[in-house]
């Protein structure tokens, strides 16, 4: 933990088998399965000695993601609640793709606030300005709940920016994605990358992963740790 992996190796003579990960301090971690589920760019770079193929197929496009942390003093709505953004035309200029509050999913300790997360996936022409996002909020907001007096119960507590949070997807570009497997029989991947760029993504390139993982260890007899 709080350490960054530097390199998958294998030993002299072990051919298409991994046998764990060096550290950036020097440290090097033993394990039976190693599971990478970083960003594409940390992938690919970890991959290249191991699996080409695979590190090739890992040079994707990067999406940004911005996300604007809101603290309410009210929550913005309550109970189950889907939100339609039905504006007419397409989507230009600044765009908020996805308002969640943490509240209506997860058990909130009375004495904390509502958090609001606003997010918004970078267009081709790059990141928008936080500001802009902030103004695109509110003026989201005003449309969709005209009644709700944002600016007196919303504080922008944080700005949360992620360069490569997701990549780009064009025409195509799904098919040549890597799976879980590579080269190397117990080096594994997992994350949106090998799947599509979303949450879904991510948590079902896990269990795909964690799956294969089991069966790997389980072939080989091994018991030791699988190194994420």
């Amino acid at each position: 933990l709080g350490s960054t992996v530097v390199e998958v190796f294998t030993e002299p003579g072990d051919r298409g088998r991994a046998r764990g990960v060096r550290l950036d301090g020097g440290q090097v971690v033993n394990a039976d399965c190693v599971v990478l589920a970083t960003e594409a760019p940390t992938t690919r770079r970890l991959l290249a000695d191991l699996d080409r193929q695979s590190a090739r197929a890992l040079d994707l496009v990067p999406r940004g993601v911005t996300t604007l942390v809101y603290a309410l003093t009210r929550p913005l709505y309550s109970g189950r609640t889907i939100i339609l953004n039905g504006a007419r035309g397409p989507s230009v200029g600044v765009r908020i793709d996805l308002v969640c509050q943490e509240s209506n999913l997860l058990p909130r300790a009375e004495a904390l606030p509502d958090v609001l997360l606003a997010t918004s996936v970078d267009g081709p022409e790059g990141a928008s300005d936080p500001d802009d996002l902030a103004g695109a909020m509110e003026a989201m907001i005003s449309r969709w709940s005209p009644r709700f007096p944002w600016r007196s119960h919303a504080r922008l507590a944080e700005v949360v920016r992620h360069e490569d949070a997701q990549f780009a997807v064009p025409p195509g570009v799904r098919d040549d994605l890597p799976g879980p497997a590579t080269a190397q029989e117990n080096v594994l991947l997992a994350g949106d990358q090998t799947m599509h760029p979303s949450i879904e993504g991510a948590v079902a390139s896990g269990e795909r992963a964690a799956a294969l993982a089991s069966a790997v260890v389980a072939r080989q007899g091994g018991m030791g740790p699988m190194t994420p």
